[in-house]
């Protein structure tokens, strides 16, 4: 799964990956990454990438406004 795919799904379930993403604060989301995901990092979860923050910010927001997918992944 490539970063910002993995970002847009795990921002749905974290309130602080939310945030960091809602607040386009890359620096916060590597951080996060780092400290609350390190097992995922570490065993090739995602393939890292540069984050497009315009889109995820703008994806997030479409995807928190979804109430079908909130749904299904609840």
């Amino acid at each position: 799964m490539k970063l910002n795919d993995w970002v847009l799904l795990k921002a749905i379930f974290n309130s602080r990956l939310h945030d960091a993403v809602m607040e386009k604060n890359e620096e916060g989301i590597h951080q996060l990454i780092d400290e609350e995901y390190s097992y995922e990092k570490d065993n090739g979860f995602f393939e890292v990438e540069p984050l497009e923050l315009d889109k995820l910010q703008k994806e997030h927001n479409k995807n928190i406004s979804n109430e079908e997918l909130i749904i299904r992944l609840l």
